[in-house]
C-alpha cells in the first residue's frame, strides 16, 4: 500500500506539469470492478499533423475551413492526420485479464504508451477491440493515442457528400470527439461473442466454430468426449467417429486465468447427415443489411427441419466491419446456425474477411470446396477465375453422382445487370458438358429459376434479408435473360428433397407458401466422361 501511495504522489507530480484543461482519469482504487472504464474522467486533447508544422496538443479541436475543404476535395497531402490523446492512471488492475478499447470505427490506428493496440484479425475494422494485453499498461501515467489518417478522414467526408459543407464539418468534429472507453475485463466478463456455428458435416463428423471476447482456451463437450482449443478468440473443432443421422448434444466451456469458466447456456443440439434415405436441404442467400428479416428467414427455414443449409453468400454488408458479423449475420440466426450444418460460398460483401473463414468451416478451407452427401455432389465456388473452370472440368469428369449442384454467389444468368461475363464464358460450357443438375446462386436479391437450352437449371435465391431488386427487362450491361421460368421479388428460401432417382425443389415465402416447383431426374453421365 505504501508503494502504491508513493506511486500516486509521483504521478501527481508528473501530471501537475500538464495543461490544466487536459484532464487525466483518476485511478480506479484498490478494488477493481468488472468492466471498469479506465478513461473515466479523462478529457481528450487533439493535435493536427501537417507537413513542416510541429503538432501541438490542444484541448479543443479546431479544424480550419481551409483544412476541411481540402479534405473534402481529396486534396490533402498524405502526411495530414489528426491525433487524439487521453492521459490516465490505471490504478489496481489485479483482477483484470485483458483490456477492451471501445472507439470510433473510422480511426483504425491506436497506441497505448507508444505501442500499437493489437487487433484479433489483420485487416478487420473494429469499433471494439477485445483482448488487449495488460502488459501495455504502465504503473503510473498512461497515454492512449488514436490517429485519423488522411485517407480515413477523406473517406468519412466522401461517405457524406450529400451533407452541406457546414453540417459535414460539424459531423466530422463530432466524430473526432466521440467518447472513447478503455475497459478492464476480468474472467467474470468472459462471454461467447459469436456462435456456435455448425459448419460442414458428414455422416460421421461435425465441425463447430465459436468466438469469445477474451483470449482464452475453449473446450467442446460432445459424445461423452471433451475437445480442447488453445488460447485465442476463435475456436474451431472437428468431431469425428460419430454415427449417421444421429442427434448430438454439445456444450462449450473455457479456461480463464487457469480456472474453469462457464461459457454457454447450452447444451446445443445438432445432427449428423444420413447415410441413406431421403436427403432434405435448404438453400438461401444474401441475408445482409436487414437483420430482422434475416431472423425471420432463419426461423422459417428451421421450421422445415432441413438436414443442412446451403448459403450463397453476402452474409454481411461489409465483411471488414467486425461488428456486422454479430449484428447482421450470426446473432439474428443464432438458433439455426447452432443446430443445422451450414455450407457457405463466399459473396463479394464478405470482402475476403478472415471472420468468414474462421466461423464458417467448409471442406477445403478458404478455397473452392467439394462435398459429396449421399447421391449428391456439392461444389462450392469461391474463385470464379478461369483456373477454377479448368479445375471444375477435371472434377466433374470423374464424378458418378446422381445429382450435382454448383454453389456460387454469382449466377450464370439472371434478370439483372450483375451477372459476371466469366460465368457464361468459362463456366457454362463446363457445367453443360458434364450434365450438372443446377447452379444455386445469389447476388441478385430476388428468386429466379432459369432453364437454359443446354439443359442446365440456374436458381437465383438471393432473398434472405438484403434489399430486394426488381426484374430488368432490358439490362444495360449483359444479355436479356429469355430463359426465366419463375421469378419473385420477395423474401424466400428453397427446400430440396432428394429421394431415389429424383430431386425436387420447392421455393417458399416466409409464410410457407410454395410459389415454384421443379423436379429433376438423376443425371445421365455424358459419354465423354465414362
Amino acid at each position: 500500500m505504501v508503494k502504491y501511495l508513493i506511486a500516486l504522489l509521483l504521478a501527481a507530480a508528473v501530471l501537475g506539469g500538464c495543461r490544466r484543461n487536459s484532464q487525466v482519469a483518476a485511478p480506479r482504487g484498490t478494488s477493481a470492478q468488472s468492466s471498469v472504464n479506465l478513461l473515466e474522467g479523462a478529457a481528450p486533447s487533439f493535435a493536427i499533423v501537417k507537413p513542416g508544422v510541429e503538432p501541438a496538443w490542444q484541448d479543443d479541436l479546431v479544424l480550419s475551413t481551409n483544412d476541411f475543404e481540402e479534405l473534402r476535395a481529396w486534396a490533402m497531402p498524405p502526411e495530414f492526420a489528426i491525433k487524439t490523446r487521453y492521459l490516465f492512471l490505471a490504478g489496481d488492475t489485479a483482477d483484470f485479464v485483458a483490456l477492451e478499447l471501445n472507439k470510433s470505427m473510422a480511426a483504425s490506428a491506436w497506441f497505448l504508451n507508444g505501442r500499437i493496440v493489437p487487433t484479433p484479425l489483420a485487416g478487420q475494422q473494429y469499433a471494439s477491440v477485445p483482448g488487449i494485453p495488460l502488459s501495455l499498461l504502465r504503473p503510473l501515467t498512461n497515454e492512449l493515442t488514436g490517429i485519423w489518417t488522411r485517407d480515413e478522414l477523406q473517406r468519412f467526408c466522401y461517405q457524406r457528400t450529400k451533407l452541406p459543407s457546414e453540417r459535414l464539418k460539424q459531423a466530422l468534429e463530432v466524430e473526432l470527439r466521440q467518447k472513447v472507453a478503455l475497459r478492464g475485463l476480468a474472467c467474470r466478463d468472459l462471454a461467447l461473442q459469436s456462435g456456435p456455428v455448425v459448419g460442414f458435416a458428414g455422416t460421421n463428423f461435425l465441425t463447430i466454430a465459436c468466438r469469445v471476447n477474451l483470449p482464452v482456451g475453449v473446450t467442446l463437450a460432445m459424445d461423452r468426449r471433451t475437445f480442447e482449443s488453445p488460447e485465442g478468440f476463435f475456436h474451431r473443432f472437428k468431431v469425428e467417429g460419430l454415427k449417421p443421422d444421429t442427434i448430438y448434444a454439445y456444450s462449450l466451456g473455457a479456461t480463464c486465468a487457469g480456472r474453469a469458466a462457464p461459457l454457454s447456456e447450452g447444451p446445443f443440439r445438432t445432427r449428423t447427415l444420413p447415410a441413406q434415405g431421403p436427403l432434405i436441404f435448404a438453400a438461401l442467400g444474401d441475408n445482409r443489411s436487414y437483420p430482422e428479416t434475416w431472423g425471420r428467414v432463419a426461423t422459417a427455414v428451421a421450421k422445415q427441419k432441413p438436414m443442412f443449409v446451403i448459403h450463397t453468400g453476402d452474409l454481411v454488408t461489409q465483411g471488414l466491419d467486425d461488428a456486422q458479423w454479430d449484428s447482421q449475420c450470426l446473432g439474428p440466426a443464432a438458433d439455426l446456425l447452432a443446430s443445422i450444418p451450414t455450407f457457405v460460398a463466399a459473396g463479394n460483401h464478405e470482402q475476403n474477411s478472415q471472420v468468414y473463414y474462421q466461423m464458417f468451416s467448409v471442406p477445403a478451407g478458404a478455397t473452392n470446396w467439394v462435398q459429396e452427401v449421399g447421391p449428391v455432389l456439392f461444389i462450392g465456388l469461391n474463385d470464379i477465375s478461369t483456373n477454377s473452370a479448368a479445375w471444375l472440368d477435371g472434377l466433374l469428369a470423374a464424378s458418378t453422382a446422381k445429382f450435382i449442384f454448383m454453389v456460387c454467389h454469382y449466377p450464370i444468368v439472371s434478370s439483372s445487370e450483375r451477372s459476371p461475363a466469366v460465368m457464361r464464358a468459362a463456366f457454362l460450357p463446363v457445367l453443360t458438358r458434364h450434365a450438372v443438375t443446377a447452379e444455386i446462386a445469389g447476388h441478385d436479391h430476388f428468386y429466379e429459376r432459369s432453364e437454359l437450352p443446354e439443359g442446365l437449371t440456374v436458381i437465383v435465391t438471393g432473398g434472405a434479408g438484403a434489399p430486394l431488386y426488381t426484374k430488368k427487362e432490358k439490362p444495360d450491361n449483359q444479355p436479356v435473360n429469355p430463359h426465366s421460368r419463375s421469378y419473385l421479388s420477395d423474401y424466400h428460401f428453397c427446400i430440396f428433397t432428394v429421394e431415389g432417382a429424383t430431386c425436387s425443389l420447392q421455393a417458399l415465402t416466409l409464410d410457407g407458401k410454395v410459389f415454384d416447383r421443379r423436379v429433376w431426374q438423376e443425371r445421365k453421365r455424358p459419354a465423354l466422361a465414362r
